[in-house]
């Protein structure tokens, strides 16, 4: 696949500068924005750039300020799988491709020390990304009259056909587990906030008497690993500024710099000691 054009955030995740992807984020750059152009141009935002180069700094970095990214979806892009998400696509790279005309498969990537798309894996399995298999929307044509038909998207088939035992081993380990006070620091992010939210209702309810209860026999039922928290989008601003002193200061640092906010070091220390 080209490099792609535009926009910058884009070009830089393609060709893996981490600090200028920071640069950008930091200075709102849309992680979601894509080039204009039509044919054969590298069109794909952001987090595909990263996925499809193996770039874990970079995904990284994108998945610490848009945590939602995990949940974007490929659409009328070239070289896109219609509906699929980041891990899927990245599944797919790994799986063989003997059944997709050459021109449309992803180029071979040469041996590089950034390229580590096993990493990528583990980060977007960190975010929370589902491991639901996904139908594809639509049928795709390829040149030569010829049309394929992706009509089920599903990563633990690609695992198997990457025949990595580890890869495997990864989503399995992802796919059973479940919540409790043991699990949840393997949790993502996300589910990890609710689940901490849950139980800090308890301890409102019940002074704490049920909390053990609570954590062990309900909040499995209420928390698995795709749960993402929904109502931190509607807190104030102040709001969120005030979480920074609490156990929730990660996420709501994370939430903040989603926002747009530039948090200095000096900033987070006066948060932490009361004095902000």
């Amino acid at each position: 696949m080209p490099p792609p054009l535009e926009p910058p955030l884009s070009v830089a995740c393609y060709y893996n500068r981490v600090d200028e992807v920071k640069q950008l984020l930091a200075a709102g750059a849309d992680p979601r924005a894509v080039a204009g152009g039509t044919g054969l141009t590298n069109r794909n935002p952001a987090i595909f750039q990263c996925v499809g180069r193996g770039h874990a700094e970079c995904l990284k970095a994108l998945l610490a300020v848009h945590i939602d990214l995990v949940d974007s979806v490929e659409t009328d892009v070239p070289f896109a799988m219609p509906g699929a998400t980041p891990l899927m696509c990245l599944l797919k790279i790994l799986a063989p491709r003997e059944r997709i005309p050459r021109i449309w498969t992803h180029p071979s990537l040469p041996a590089r020390p950034e390229y580590d798309p096993f990493e990528c894996v583990r980060l977007l399995l960190e975010a929370g990304a589902s491991l639901e298999a996904i139908v594809s929307p639509n049928r795709v044509s390829y040149d030569g009259g010829r049309t394929y038909q992706n009509d089920v998207y599903d990563p633990f088939e690609y695992a198997r056909q990457s025949r990595n035992v580890d890869l495997m081993r990864m989503l399995e380990d992802a796919r059973r587990l479940r919540y409790s006070p043991k699990t949840h620091l393997r949790f993502p992010r996300p589910a990890r906030y609710v689940a901490a939210e849950l139980l800090r209702l308890c301890y409102q309810i019940e002074s704490g008497v049920l909390a053990d209860v609570w954590a062990e026999h309900v909040i499995p039922f209420l928390v698995c690993r795709t749960t993402k928290v929904a109502f931190i989008d509607a807190l104030s601003d102040k709001k969120v500024v005030a979480m920074l002193g609490g156990d929730h200061a990660e996420h709501a640092r994370r939430e903040l710099q989603r926002r747009g906010w530039i948090l200095s070091k000096k900033y987070l220390q006066e948060v932490a000691a009361g004095r902000g």
